[in-house]
């Protein structure tokens, strides 16, 4: 699904948002994904670990 694929979004899809943070030092980077299926009453977030719990080793 993009802006040169359009698709209709149905209840019941289930879809990964991705995150990419890279690092300063030019080779570290940290992906985050959270899964969403799509219901009736909109987006849920079904990931089993929150992004918002993920420990940080090294703040750049």
């Amino acid at each position: 699904v993009s802006l040169d694929n359009p698709m209709e979004i149905k209840t019941g899809m289930v879809f990964a948002l991705e995150t990419y943070c890279p690092a300063k030092d030019g080779y570290s980077a940290a992906r985050i994904e959270e899964e969403v299926v799509v219901t009736d009453k909109g987006a849920q977030v079904i990931s089993l670990f929150p992004a918002e719990e993920l420990p940080i080793a090294n703040r750049y």
